[in-house]
């Protein structure tokens, strides 16, 4: 994916770069990792993120601009964080990773305890006397590490909706 931009001046300049409205349609790989459908009634834009994610990285292609890279997720409770993945003001491609802190809640006590987090945006935010007239920037791979693994037990497949 490859982003260009400019602002009109400078200052605490930011693009934000989101992905569409979740569909699961959109991800036919990942679905059968989830063991239930994620509902998206108000027509949220995220990717979800299955298992309990360890670390995100994603290929970034700088072009020496001052600007800084965030991740931003949700947990299931709602709460979003954004995570700083590092500059861009380097030539070429690297790979920019990011662990995920364990203050971020992934599961919860009670039955299903699988709770997975939500890929909300990229966010570029430049430094405030970095130049405004223009920028390009390049995405390649993102790959997320997570454990899927699912605790299995007699009467896992009980289903709590009624």
């Amino acid at each position: 994916m490859g982003v260009k931009t400019a602002f009109n001046s400078q200052g605490y300049n930011y693009i934000e770069m989101l992905p569409p409205v979740y569909d699961a349609k959109l991800y036919p790989d990942i679905q059968p990792l989830f063991p239930d459908p994620i509902p998206n009634p108000q027509n949220e834009r995220f990717i979800p993120i299955p298992g309990k994610c360890k670390s995100i990285d994603v290929w970034v292609a700088g072009r020496n601009y001052r600007y800084t890279l965030e991740i931003w997720i949700k947990d299931f409770n709602g709460f979003i964080y954004p995570l700083e993945m590092g500059k861009i003001d380097y030539p070429g491609w690297r790979n920019l990773s990011k662990k995920i802190p364990e203050y971020i809640p992934q599961e919860q006590k009670y039955l299903p305890a699988e709770k997975p987090l939500k890929f909300i945006k990229f966010v570029l935010r430049s430094d405030p006397d970095e130049v405004s007239d223009k920028l390009y920037v390049y995405f390649d791979h993102m790959k997320v590490i997570t454990d899927v693994y699912i605790q299995r037990y007699d009467g896992y497949d009980i289903k709590d909706n009624w």
